[in-house]
């Protein structure tokens, strides 16, 4: 595998799980769906032809595995978790009639017979499991990361087409849909929004998962969503529907919508003509569609057909293609981001697209707007993937203008802007636009998650002059607020209230607040878990950093700068001062790479900056160029750690490299030279043992579970418990699986491991194989 190839994966994984934390997590998704879609694509080609990068390699990637073989995002932690009885899976894609023809031909190999095909539109609207026992609606969950939701139980109740009690129903029945808002109720919901000095919604989806997921059921209740059911799971009812038709017919006649036009046929011409007129009738629908799903109709067919990780093999959702409008651009002005970034936007004649009014499309950067020579004036050529940012696909006609200008001072603070490769950034600290996007993102869900302290309120502090840094948060008194409009006696208490709460955080999300730049949450958990401290942080050498996970020389250079402005010192001292605390630790983390091989091989890989007295001992800025993988291993096999390796003398080196005594000089320079011995003492006071021992292998590795049935706990901490001994956490059975963990109403997977001769836990079993002397005493889950 090329350097190439890992290195692109990598940054595709690392912009996909951004896109999805954007889009499940936060209602705010900043890629359009074919953007989103097209990086997918990329990282499956790219898989596919480096498999073994498509599983578990935590050492390189943010997440364990990657975003093709998991759904979805995290669950909110103001939600409480809820443990799907079977997992949500996503859907695979295709993305023009030749790639489905692929999916019919693949069907074609698990049938003697013509398959016969269930076709339905693809809302795009939020997720949602209801599930009945005994005819009465038990639970409520978003899809989160396919295992474990949000539990809207309460707010799913007050959506008024989702029946509470259904009619000789299964004992056990899951119903899947999607959450929605229709245009004309996104339009009146918006109207009202604007009135009150409230959130604008940028689409119906946005709305919809942002009214399902409100604290208070009340909001809920009066936001006008609507459920979809398109699937359903039901074990062990001889008298429910054996296809999927059938079973949304069947929903059908107690009380559920279904979307509709639907088609059920065996023609596969039948079908792709379906998508053509549903693609046509889009613009007339109530409500966002983004393609059509083709799922095999009956029900043992699918079983046969099965799943991959996260995804049904016998279904595909055919997307369309992106929806397009010309326009005119009436002016090209600049946004001032929090870190300084100067971004042109272009402002349009409002124009529909996609059924929604596109006024704005942002062009990225400087090198965008010379590469499409979008110019005022210029009809343009705009397209939206079903949702979200739009963006100008090409100019069709040309104004008549002269070029556009980038320019020369900020437009905020006009001070002189600075130009970065394609980029133009203030770097005024006191920028008023740098300040307002400061404040907005120190309070939201990632950062401090500051609840009912949003944009709006946050506009009219600094407007006000009460609130400049994030630090003058904590300093309002309720006199301050009660100046404001529209701010009565009781909400200035709760806001109080919340930011006080706020006072109270750890330190990964203080590392967010702050805004270091490239510094996201993943980053910030990685930082946290190796560092340890906000200070140790601070004092951190340049290549220290390279030892933590996917945090590059980059982002690495970035933290520094950032902790070598004044004025970011300054406001972390205040927010001190005003009582803002979060717990820190001086051990090593689990982010940490402890084997001594592990140190020689970042450090002989690994670029640096020497003092100009030092720079003939180390070529190429190298510290241990020339070690070579054998060099290594032999040193490896010699010393016991790093301590004895960095004592060691130049004869003893000599030996253990058979004989190379210019390579043995050079190995016993480094250890000499200041620059880097500051690295060892930095690395050894945060008590790092640099052993030649791998870590001893864990009580589970090489043990893979599946979770059935409804468990004492949430499977996400079942699933956390596993992971952190070792162990490896699927969704169905098969030869491979070493255990199914069985709770309460197992069903069709307990049979499966049955036939697969695969060992049942109980969950005693289950604690009492976690157990070991050295834990604490069995606790049942």
């Amino acid at each position: 595998m090329t350097t190439d190839a890992k290195q692109r994966i990598m940054a595709l994984r690392q912009r996909i799980e951004s896109a999805n934390h954007e889009y499940y997590e936060n209602d705010a998704p900043s890629l359009t769906d074919s953007a989103y879609d097209s990086l997918v694509s990329e990282l499956h080609e790219i898989e596919a032809m480096h498999p073994e990068l498509a599983t578990i390699n935590p050492p390189l990637f943010a997440s364990v595995n990657s975003p093709t073989q998991t759904v979805g995002g995290k669950r909110a932690a103001r939600f409480a978790p809820y443990s799907h009885p079977t997992p949500m899976r996503s859907l695979a894609n295709a993305f023009s009639h030749e790639e489905a023809h692929h999916f019919f031909s693949r069907m074609m190999e698990w049938s003697d017979a013509r398959v016969t095909y269930a076709a339905e539109l693809k809302l795009d609207g939020v997720a949602l499991n209801a599930v009945y026992v005994g005819g009465t609606l038990k639970a409520a969950a978003t899809r989160g990361d396919g295992e474990t939701g949000e539990d809207v139980l309460s707010n799913a109740k007050t959506i008024t087409n989702l029946p509470h009690f259904l009619d000789d129903a299964p004992a056990h029945l899951q119903v899947r849909g999607e959450v929605v808002m229709t245009y004309d109720d996104f339009a009146t919901l918006n109207m009202h929004q604007s009135k009150t000095d409230s959130k604008i919604f940028a689409n119906p989806r946005n709305a919809a998962a942002g009214s399902l997921r409100q604290l208070d059921s009340g909001i809920t209740a009066a936001r006008p969503l609507r459920f979809y059911a398109h699937g359903v799971v039901a074990e062990n009812s001889p008298l429910f529907p054996t296809a999927h038709s059938a079973a949304l017919d069947w929903l059908k006649v107690r009380g559920f919508s279904v979307a509709e036009p639907r088609l059920r046929t065996k023609d596969v011409d039948g079908l792709l003509n379906y998508h053509e007129k549903v693609q046509a009738l889009r613009a007339k629908l109530p409500f966002s569609v983004d393609g059509v799903v083709y799922k095999v109709d009956d029900f043992s067919l699918q079983k046969k057909i099965g799943y991959v990780s996260r995804a049904p093999r016998f279904a595909v959702a055919h997307k369309f293609s992106a929806e397009l409008a010309l326009t005119h651009v009436q002016a090209i002005e600049i946004q001032v981001g929090r870190s300084g970034v100067l971004t042109p936007v272009a402002r349009l004649a409002p124009v529909t697209v996609g059924g929604v009014v596109v006024a704005n499309a942002t062009l990225h950067n400087m090198d965008i707007v010379r590469e499409k020579n979008v110019r005022v004036g210029d009809t343009v050529e705009v397209r939206r993937a079903g949702d979200v940012i739009p963006e100008i696909v090409c100019v069709k006609k040309s104004g008549g203008t002269a070029a556009w200008q980038p320019p020369l001072v900020c437009p905020s603070c006009e001070q002189a802007v600075h130009t970065n490769g394609k980029f133009l950034r203030c770097v005024n600290v006191a920028c008023p636009e740098r300040r307002r996007g400061q404040l907005i993102h120190f309070v939201s869900r990632n950062a401090l998650d500051i609840e009912g302290v949003g944009g709006v309120l946050l506009e009219k502090l600094f407007a006000a002059g009460l609130v400049q840094m994030p630090s003058d948060l904590f300093a309002l008194e309720k006199k301050d607020l009660l100046t404001l409009e529209l701010i009565a006696e009781q909400s200035a208490t709760n806001i109080l209230a919340a930011i006080e709460r706020g006072k109270q955080t750890t330190l990964p999300r203080l590392l967010i607040a702050l805004g270091i730049p490239a510094v996201g949450e993943a980053a910030a958990v990685r930082l946290a878990d190796f560092f340890g401290s906000l200070q140790a942080l601070r004092r951190a050498p340049l290549e220290a950093f390279a030892f933590v996970t996917d945090i590059g020389t980059e982002t690495a250079a970035g933290i520094r700068d950032f902790f070598t402005e004044s004025a970011n010192i300054e406001e972390i001292k205040q927010l001190q001062a005003v009582g803002v605390v979060w717990p820190e630790r001086n051990s090593p983390g689990s982010e940490q790479k402890r084997t001594l091989m592990a140190f020689l091989t970042t450090m002989r890989s690994l670029k640096t900056v020497m003092p100009e007295n030092t720079l003939h001992l180390i070529d190429n800025n190298l510290p241990l160029h020339g070690l070579g993988k054998n060099g290594t291993k032999k040193l490896v096999q010699t010393f016991a750690d790093l301590p004895a390796l960095a004592t060691a003398d130049e004869a003893a080196l000599t030996i253990a490299l058979d004989g190379n005594a210019a390579l043995a000089q050079r190995v016993r320079m480094f250890f000499t030279v200041p620059h880097y011995r500051q690295l060892l003492d930095f690395l050894n006071d945060l008590g790092f043992v640099w052993g030649h021992k791998e870590t001893p292998k864990l009580r589970l590795s090489g043990k893979t579970f599946v979770l059935t049935g409804t468990l004492s706990q949430p499977r996400s901490v079942v699933k956390q418990r596993i992971e952190k001994l070792g162990g490896v956490v699927t969704g169905s059975v098969s030869a491979r699986t070493t255990y199914l963990l069985a709770g309460d109403n197992a069903g069709s997977k307990r049979a499966a491991a049955e036939k697969f001769q695969v060992t049942i836990l109980t969950e005693t079993d289950f604690e009492q194989l976690l157990w070991t002397t050295d834990e604490e005493p069995p606790t049942l889950l």
